[in-house]
C-alpha cells in the first residue's frame, strides 16, 4: 500500500488546546489492552491508518463522538465499538476489522479479524493471531477452522452424492467470523449463498447449518456443542 498518500489532521487534543505529546496521549487512553494494541500496531499489521489518527479515533470515541479518520485508501475509517477487550472499526465501505484480547494462563493473544464484502461480493473473513510483540502466531494452533462440509447436516444416506453436489455448487466457500467479547464465542457463518444463484442454493439450503460456534477455553477455541 506504499502508493497511497496519507492525509494528516490535527489531533483532537491539539484542537482542544492541549499540548500533550503522543506518548502522553497514548498513556491517557483508558480503554484497556485492546485499544492499546490497536494504537501501537506497526504498519506491517495495519498500514491503512497511521498511529496519530488511531489515537484521534479513540479520543473522539471517549468524548461520545465518532471521528472519521483519513486512511491510506483516500477514504475514511471509524470506530464502531470499544471495550477493554474488544475494538471494532470500519476500515472502508467494504471492509471491517476487529481486535480481541484472548487470555492465556500466563500470557495474552490478540486476535484480529478482517472482513471484506459488499452487495456484489460475498463477505469473507480472515483471522490473524499475534502475541503482545506483534509476532504472528499460527492460527491452527488455537482453532480448527471449519471445512465446507462442516456447515451442512449431511445424512448418511446418499452422503457421497450430497457432498459432491455441495462442492459443485460452492467451489470457493466464503466464511465470516464474528467475536462476542462478552461470552468469548467466535461464530462462523457460510456466506457463499450471497452470490450463488437462488435455484442452485435451494438444492442445498435445507442441509445448511445457520452457524458454527467456538468458545475460548483459556488455551484455544473448542467447538461449542449444539443444544439440540
Amino acid at each position: 500500500m506504499g502508493r497511497y498518500k496519507f492525509t494528516w489532521v490535527l489531533p483532537l487534543t491539539f484542537i482542544l488546546g492541549s499540548f500533550l505529546t503522543p506518548v502522553t496521549r497514548a498513556e491517557s487512553i483508558s480503554y484497556g489492552p485492546a485499544a492499546r494494541f490497536f494504537v501501537d500496531m506497526p504498519l506491517s499489521v495495519l498500514e491503512l491508518i497511521n498511529r496519530s489518527n488511531r489515537m484521534d479515533m479513540l479520543d473522539y470515541y471517549a468524548a461520545d463522538s465518532i471521528y472519521h479518520a483519513p486512511n491510506g485508501m483516500e477514504g475514511f475509517s471509524y470506530l464502531e465499538k470499544v471495550t477493554p477487550v474488544y475494538v471494532k472499526l470500519s476500515l472502508t465501505p467494504v471492509s471491517t476489522m476487529s481486535v480481541s484480547v484472548l487470555p492465556l494462563k500466563k500470557d495474552t493473544i490478540y486476535q484480529c479479524i478482517y472482513t471484506l464484502g459488499s452487495d456484489t461480493q460475498a463477505h469473507d473473513s480472515e483471522i490473524k493471531l499475534y502475541d503482545r510483540n506483534y509476532h504472528e502466531l499460527p492460527v491452527n494452533k488455537f482453532i480448527t477452522l471449519p471445512e465446507l462440509n462442516d456447515f451442512f447436516n449431511i445424512p448418511s444416506k446418499g452422503k457421497k452424492e450430497k457432498i459432491s453436489l455441495i462442492e459443485q455448487i460452492i467451489p470457493f466457500p466464503t466464511v465470516t467470523y464474528t467475536f462476542d467479547p462478552d461470552s468469548y464465542v467466535l461464530t462462523a457463518r457460510l456466506t457463499s449463498e450471497e452470490i450463488i444463484g437462488k435455484d442452485e442454493y435451494e438444492k442445498i439450503s435445507y442441509l445448511l447449518k445457520p452457524e458454527i460456534k467456538y468458545i475460548w477455553n483459556g488455551k484455544r477455541y473448542e467447538l461449542q456443542k449444539s443444544l439440540k
